[in-house]
């Protein structure tokens, strides 16, 4: 591993694909991360309040994640399988999960089923495939919201600068409404399918809904018909105060997209959504790698 930051970023330039743009750090190397201190190559320390973006909820190389992992690989458990097979760790945490999460009644219950993913991108993409089984035309996404790089997820961001020279790949059926406005929830029809949101707004500036904003969007949904659909990549595993920030406003979305903090920044995701509402799929082979779901579960 490199540790000379020069040496580094003449290699990054030569040979990674520039999809971010300037670091915003361009003058720190990090070498090893503990918990919230991170240690640069210089051996400086430094406090992470970066967190992967959301993602490192419980800390670097947390102990009692680590030790779930290396018992799992020290009883020769498998990286990947596919769901061509019954997977009982697989099994295993969708019956956690589905315990957990804000769906379905007054409190969490088992009103859920789950699907699994790698990232955030599949959760909200997959959610959105699992809603357009519902009636209706139209997708609702809200001003200032971040749900995905690609695909009707990104359709429905409500942010121009992310669909910007990407147009043509997105879908035409997308109408963005603005967030917190109560006379915008008119845009919500019988012919909306879902609407997707998040509960607070993260890279559009940490933006929390109102209560009165809520109420009356789930008043509305329910009123059309259409799905809500709650973005809880950013928010959810306790990064709020609650275990979802859907629980602060006693909202029970018809599906909850999750990843970053789930598996504490490992590639993993999942979309819980209600159990009366069926997949889009029935052959669909792909699995999440089942040492992320260890450190998520």
């Amino acid at each position: 591993m490199g540790d000379d930051l020069g040496e580094v970023i003449s290699r990054d330039e030569r040979y990674h694909l520039g999809v971010y743009g300037k670091r915003f750090f361009p003058d720190i190397l990090i070498v090893k991360a503990d918990g919230v201190i991170l240690t640069d190559s210089t051996g400086r320390e430094y406090i992470d309040c970066v967190a992967g973006i959301s993602s490192v909820n419980v800390g670097h190389n947390n102990s009692t994640i680590e030790q779930r992992v290396r018992e799992y690989k020290d009883r020769k458990g498998a990286d990947h399988l596919s769901n061509l097979f019954y997977i009982g760790p697989q099994a295993e945490y969708a019956e956690k999960l589905a315990q957990v999460v804000p769906i379905g009644g007054t409190q969490p219950s088992d009103q859920a089923k789950v699907f699994f993913c790698n990232s955030g991108a599949e959760a909200t993409n997959g959610a959105i495939k699992l809603a357009a089984k519902n009636k209706g035309y139209w997708l609702v996404g809200m001003s200032n919201t971040f749900h995905a790089r690609y695909g009707a997820a990104l359709a429905a961001t409500g942010q121009d600068k992310f669909h910007k020279g990407f147009e043509k790949t997105l879908p035409a059926n997308v109408k963005i409404i603005n967030f917190n406005n109560l006379d915008d929830l008119k845009n919500i029809t019988d012919d909306t399918y879902a609407v997707m949101m998040e509960v607070i707004e993260g890279e559009g500036g940490i933006i929390p809904a109102d209560r009165v904003y809520i109420d009356a969007l789930r008043d509305r949904c329910r009123q059309t018909g259409a799905l809500l659909i709650a973005d809880e990549v950013q928010t959810g595993f306790g990064r709020t105060g609650r275990m979802f920030a859907s629980q602060h406003y006693d909202l029970h979305p018809d599906a909850i997209c999750m990843a970053k903090g789930i598996a504490n920044g490992y590639p993993f995701g999942a979309m819980p959504s209600a159990r009366t509402l069926q997949p889009w799929s029935s052959s669909m082979s792909m699995q999440a790698h089942l040492a992320a779901m260890q450190r998520a579960a």
